[in-house]
């Protein structure tokens, strides 16, 4: 009855002569599971690898359009909640984003304009100091246990700039490779202001358009996962900025 197949069940003996009557399974495969499974993530980690490779190698050639647009994401995570502010004050999109772009770039310049100058008065007292340094150690040559003669001291002045000249065209290619590296500088700031201003003035938008391109069933997901990305990203600008402004204010303050 019910009883005795619900015993049957229970005794450990009957199961186990049960398991034993069914026939056993083997693999037929001639590599073992365990070592399959190495293989098979092995592989897995190498074609990661190289896609990893690939697009860190893409993406620094690409390092003069790539960088301007990461900066421009940063500072638009800083500056974003200002032009919401002054768009639910009534101003536009346009006018918002123009408006808070303005105040940045005269913060920027103001923040510039003081570092440079005491940077030039800094300048100045280092050459100053290197010339009275050069001084004392001519006087050291010729004074000291050394008695070094002014005729060895011009030779030495004069086999230096010999020197300079014959590397003049090393010299001229470092200057080439210097100026070459502004032209890229300033490109990369002009792409990152122009990229953040489209940033200021539609972010929302273009970053529904992307959640967008995503399957149907997936937006949800991805758009909540962007809004909380986005709030650490944006908390964590405003702290490193929060640090730098204190650190500039203790030092030129």
């Amino acid at each position: 009855g019910a009883d005795g197949v619900h015993l049957g069940r229970d005794d450990p003996g009957a199961q186990a002569a049960t398991e034993a009557d069914q026939p056993q399974v083997v693999d037929p495969h001639p590599v073992s599971a365990p070592v399959r499974a190495i293989a098979e993530w092995s592989w897995r980690l190498i074609v990661i690898g190289a896609a990893g490779y690939f697009a860190v190698t893409y993406l620094w050639r690409l390092r003069v359009v790539v960088f301007p647009v990461i900066v421009a994401l940063l500072l638009a995570a800083a500056l974003g909640p200002l032009v919401m502010r002054l768009r639910r004050a009534g101003f536009g999109r346009g006018a918002a984003a123009g408006t808070v772009l303005a105040g940045f770039l005269l913060v920027v310049i103001g923040g510039l304009s003081i570092v440079g100058s005491q940077l030039g008065t800094g300048l100045s007292d280092v050459v100053d100091s290197a010339e009275e340094g050069i001084d004392q150690v001519r006087d050291w040559l010729q004074t000291g246990p050394f008695h070094v003669q002014q005729s060895q001291i011009d030779r030495w002045i004069e086999q230096a700039q010999q020197a300079v000249s014959d590397n003049s065209d090393r010299l001229t290619s470092g200057a080439v490779g210097a100026a070459a590296a502004a032209i890229e500088v300033v490109v990369g700031a002009l792409l990152a202001l122009f990229t953040l201003f489209f940033f200021l003035y539609d972010g929302d938008r273009i970053w529904t358009w992307l959640v967008h391109l995503f399957p149907h069933r997936t937006e949800h997901r991805i758009r909540e996962a962007g809004r909380l990305a986005w709030g650490t990203l944006q908390g964590y600008v405003r702290g490193t900025l929060l640090d730098y402004l204190s650190s500039f204010r203790s030092l030129y303050g």
